[in-house]
């Protein structure tokens, strides 16, 4: 009968979490397309400047800089990855606490406690990517409270994860980087951490 729960659980996780990814595509589909686009202007425009149809810049009569079109096309490209890194923070919120909730609810309690959690999956037989969920949540903790304990764990960890233009500048939400890279890394360790479709639990006896 557990093994049985256990399996109709992972349908239930899976499905979940398949949910979840649609509406991720959903919510970058326009950046993604914004970015295609703008990948082909500047693929065109750069084949007419090879072929001295087109300039890269204007100049004015004395020669100065007015108008840089690299410039243009380079702050553009800027303004949709600005807005793909505030989706790709909501989307890992999202993501720790659909994790959250359903391990919760497995374990029947309020408080998500990660150590005691992955101990309770591992003695059920699942395989539990301990560093990749504690990278995951250190994240979510991050993107939601930006400095604090959780912001310097990562930046311990994971100092590729901020962009810090000065020596006193401190791991934050402002200076938080996740790349498509991480999300889709962090859904993975989601996918193969939690309840399965064709469960791995282990059959308990009765």
């Amino acid at each position: 009968m557990n093994l049985q729960m256990n399996t109709v659980r992972g349908w239930f996780f899976q499905a979940k979490l398949d949910d979840l990814r649609r509406a991720y595509a959903a919510a970058r589909g326009s950046c993604d397309h914004d970015r295609a686009r703008l990948e082909q202007q500047w693929a065109a425009f750069k084949a007419e400047v090879d072929a001295g149809a087109a300039v890269l810049y204007e100049e004015d009569e004395d020669g100065q800089v007015i108008y840089d079109y690299s410039e243009h096309f380079g702050d553009t490209n800027a303004e949709i990855e600005s807005a793909l890194s505030l989706v790709r923070q909501a989307f890992v919120i999202s993501l720790h606490h659909l994790w959250e909730r359903e391990i919760n609810k497995f374990m029947k309690t309020k408080k998500y406690e990660p150590k005691k959690a992955y101990r309770a999956l591992e003695a059920e037989g699942l395989i539990v990517e301990r560093d990749e969920l504690e990278r995951l949540r250190l994240t979510c903790n991050v993107a939601k409270h930006s400095e604090g304990g959780s912001a310097d764990d990562l930046f311990g960890s994971n100092s590729e994860m901020f962009k810090l233009d000065d020596a006193d500048d401190k791991p934050a939400y402002d200076n938080l980087i996740v790349t498509d890279a991480d999300l889709e890394s962090f859904f993975a360790c989601v996918e193969n951490s939690g309840f399965q479709r064709q469960s791995t639990f282990k059959a308990k006896a009765s």
